[in-house]
């Protein structure tokens, strides 16, 4: 029980790790995308999903290799598994950047956070045990 609660500790602090890196990912190129483009400012909710993209690719490899500790072969089936809990992941912060932009009439940059926020701790879970279960799982 000691060493699952000690791999689940490792796992966790990794996954915050690689996380923040993917929100400063995120963020960077949603930012830069909004901020000197018009268009990209209009479309801002598909500038969050080209930011989104590039920050899941990112997050992926470094989830898959590190945090998880997964290697070899099956790269393409983890990555579709990955972008499939990625896209509820997406929906959740699509929706309440949406939804707190326009109904509650927040800052794109405060609804953005606060919805990443929200959606971070059920992803956690979702990759633990239904993406990178064998390895996540193994010695609890």
């Amino acid at each position: 029980m000691l060493l699952g609660i000690n791999l689940l500790s490792r796992q966790l602090g990794r996954f915050v790790i690689v996380g923040s890196m993917g929100v400063v990912v995120d963020f960077s190129v949603y930012i830069i995308l909004t901020r000197t483009s018009p268009f990209w400012q209009h479309y801002f909710l598909w500038a969050n999903v080209v930011a989104f993209v590039l920050a899941n690719l990112h997050n992926f490899f470094w989830h898959r290799r590190w945090t998880f500790g997964v290697t070899g072969n099956g790269i393409v089936r983890d990555y579709g598994k990955f972008l499939s809990a990625s896209l509820g992941y997406l929906v959740v912060i699509e929706s309440g950047l949406a939804w707190l932009t326009h109904y509650a009439g927040w800052p794109d940059l405060a609804a953005k956070l606060v919805s990443t926020l929200i959606a971070v701790a059920a992803y956690f879970i979702v990759l633990r045990t239904y993406i990178f279960k064998s390895v996540a799982t193994q010695n609890s």
